[in-house]
């Protein structure tokens, strides 16, 4: 049995309360965190904040302190959890990062869907369903590549997706485009003070070349695939390269779990 003390890292990056979101945006954007916890001086987890609600800022509103947008309801896991039991913890809390916390409540570590996935591919464990298909969200939110950022900032937050494919005038995926992009160029982002927007497309800021799986695949090709390029979501295409649906990570771990 894999315990969360085997795989969770001890990097632990957290904030204050009466710290500035902009300092949340800086250490997500340096570091690729999805979430920070929230934590008093000794340590104890008070509340955690994630991207999504640090993107809401924009460079004229950065006054903002943490304790305006972090979440006090915490999702987190022990270091003697096993790694199922912390991936059930994840699907229930629909996040992909749980703090990990000693028994006086201390932030210790930290674990992800990504992390447990590779884990579970390492150990070779077998998932309950077979296929892509059986798994994968056919109601995909996407963008197109000459849509502009600002438009897709709207539609992360509107949707609460931390990535989105992106297609051509064919419907044929070409990138993909996720909230760390948008985080290193915030600047790009719209002002919601002011109106005023920068007219970035999509096409200059998203990855290209980006890796998919088809409905017919096996659901471990699909996790090994996700371990192997450290992602957390895989567009789904037809034999046209056409996007017909989505999975990520969470998608993945309930077939395991």
């Amino acid at each position: 049995m894999v315990l969360v003390r085997n795989i969770m890292s001890g990097d632990v990056k957290w904030v204050s309360e009466d710290d500035l979101v902009t300092k949340v945006q800086s250490i997500m954007r340096n570091t690729g965190f999805r979430a920070l916890p929230v934590c008093r001086d000794d340590g104890q987890i008070v509340g955690i904040i994630s991207r999504e609600s640090a993107l809401t800022v924009t460079s004229r509103r950065s006054n903002i302190e943490v304790r305006g947008l972090m979440n006090t309801n915490v999702a987190s896991c022990k270091p003697t959890d096993d790694i199922l039991m912390a991936g059930r913890k994840m699907i229930s809390a629909r996040v992909k990062q749980l703090p990990v916390v000693d028994e006086s409540n201390r932030v210790i570590g930290m674990i992800s869907s990504l992390d447990i996935l590779s884990a579970i591919v390492k150990q070779d464990y077998k998932p309950r369903k077979k296929l892509v298909k059986d798994i994968m969200s056919r109601r995909v939110v996407f963008c197109h590549e000459n849509d502009e950022l600002s438009k897709v900032w709207n539609t992360m937050l509107e949707s609460g997706y931390g990535g989105l494919p992106v297609i051509n005038d064919h419907d044929v995926v070409v990138g993909i485009i996720t909230r760390t992009d948008l985080l290193k160029r915030r600047s790009a982002l719209i002002s919601r003070e002011s109106g005023k927007t920068k007219r970035i497309k999509v096409s200059r800021l998203m990855t290209r070349n980006v890796k998919t799986v088809n409905p017919e695949s096996d659901i471990e090709e699909a996790a090994n695939l996700m371990v192997s390029i450290r992602v957390i979501r895989l567009p789904v295409v037809d034999a046209n390269k056409k996007l017909v649906g989505i999975i990520d990570t969470e998608d993945v771990l309930r077939a395991y779990i």
